[in-house]
């Protein structure tokens, strides 16, 4: 049994003949530590390369899956099954069952992945229960998706062919309301509200989750609202600091889909004054080409400095990157130069990069960028089937595990450490260029493959 992860889900997979409620050790502790640090938002079971499974060992699984989802505030879920096991879970257990069951991975991370996939146009619906066929595509929808809905089962057949995402009758989702969802779409922040911006609005919203996308580049907050809802003037002014606060890092925020006839014109124009943008739906922000502009916008940040705690683990950090690399570039990989100094990196464009943050006792920012083409290869090895997103699926995993190298040791040494989701770098320059940091520059036979930059 192992665990990986996939953007803000975790997946425990186990394999082979499982029988008994014996579960070993897995998911172990330390999983759960992990779980917990990366901010997860759904753990799922997946019976993908389970050959033979007990009634007792899924009972004792899924009571192992519940007690996760206490610790960490998680949803759960089970994945990769066949028809067969939908039907008796559905038999037995449909009136009592409190978790998803999603026919694939890909599946769920559509309802509860905090990074959402482009799969507008490949999404397709379809459930004879006409209300829970609704159900899902009001949440598919409040994820800014835009699914096809069958009305029959010969619709959905044909449509599925060429709709890779082809949602049917055995799914079946368990998602309560939330007041404030958030999830990141083209690289934008996204906080879907569900209800008035008023002061319970202001105490839920997670400022330090905010803040911590801020630190890791993210240069666009969107506030999507629904047509009934309102902004009142504690909303807005909670708005306009955060506005304020958020443009000393470069970012914007805007609100789509607020009803301006039911907002003061005095609280309109303060908003507008604090810098923030306003669209009539999400689609027209998306729509908006001069966001493009607004991207490359010139602005100055306070400057921060390496620490004594970054010092100490960056052998380690490094080290942890290479091994990770080295299989899956069948060639040797040096450390060809490491200086302190700022976030210079004249062809940074010629690499793809992703950014985290780890915090709890201390911050520390990591950078790994890999050369385009070397990027392109690791791909080919990690998801040869998934070439529709070039080289950010296989990048991505390799990108993943490393983090959860450093996040472990992190956590030995002090529990309570977390990590954001990561910021991906393709061509665009990663905003902070004052800060001095530790930056290590990889190669490959003599040739430029990769590079880190650890900073406060």
């Amino acid at each position: 049994m192992k665990l990986t992860f996939n953007g803000s889900l975790a997946i425990i997979r186990p394999f082979g003949f499982l029988e008994g409620n014996f579960l070993g050790k897995h998911p172990s502790k330390k999983d759960i530590e992990l779980i917990e640090a990366r901010n997860t938002t759904c753990v799922l079971l997946s019976l993908k390369d389970v050959t033979f499974f007990s009634p007792l060992w899924l009972a004792s699984m899924i009571g192992k899956l519940v007690e996760i989802s206490k610790q960490t505030g998680a949803r759960i879920g089970i994945c990769d099954y066949d028809e067969g096991f939908f039907e008796l879970m559905m038999k037995t257990s449909s009136k009592i069952i409190n978790f998803s069951l999603f026919e694939t991975e890909d599946i769920a991370s559509l309802f509860f992945n905090k990074i959402a996939m482009n799969a507008d146009e490949k999404i397709v619906v379809f459930n004879e229960n006409e209300e829970h066929r609704a159900f899902i595509a009001q949440r598919l929808a409040q994820r800014g998706y835009k699914p096809r809905v069958a009305g029959h089962l010969r619709e959905f057949l044909r449509v599925s062919k060429n709709r890779p995402y082809a949602i049917s009758a055995r799914t079946h989702l368990v998602s309560p309301r939330k007041f404030i969802q958030s999830f990141v779409k083209d690289n934008v922040v996204i906080y879907r509200i569900e209800g008035i911006m008023d002061s319970d609005f202001v105490e839920e919203f997670d400022v330090e989750y905010h803040q911590n996308m801020l630190k890791i580049g993210f240069k666009f907050f969107i506030f999507w609202v629904n047509i009934t809802s309102a902004l009142n003037i504690r909303g807005g002014e909670f708005l306009i600091k955060l506005s304020q606060s958020s443009s000393q890092f470069g970012a914007l925020l805007g609100i789509c889909g607020l009803n301006q006839n039911n907002t003061s014109i005095d609280l309109v124009n303060r908003l507008k004054s604090a810098n923030m943008l306003l669209y009539k739906s999400l689609q027209e922000f998306f729509d908006d080409d001069s966001t493009v502009y607004l991207k490359k916008r010139i602005f100055e940040i306070a400057p921060s400095h390496i620490t004594k705690n970054i010092v100490e683990i960056l052998p380690f950090i490094i080290s942890s990157t290479i091994d990770t690399l080295l299989p899956l570039t069948n060639a040797q990989i040096v450390c060809a130069d490491t200086k302190v100094q700022t976030y210079d990196v004249s062809n940074e464009n010629d690499f793809v990069r992703a950014c985290v943050l780890f915090y709890g006792d201390f911050e520390m920012r990591f950078i790994l960028g890999l050369k385009k083409d070397k990027a392109e290869k690791i791909c080919k090895i990690l998801a040869p089937k998934d070439l529709e997103n070039g080289y950010l699926s296989g990048y991505s995993q390799v990108f993943s595990i490393i983090v959860n190298k450093i996040l472990s040791s992190l956590l030995q040494k002090e529990p309570g450490f977390k990590v954001t989701m990561p910021k991906i770098l393709i061509n665009e320059r990663f905003f902070d260029r004052v800060s001095k940091g530790a930056l290590a520059k990889l190669h490959v036979k003599d040739e430029e493959f990769g590079m880190i930059f650890v900073s406060k």
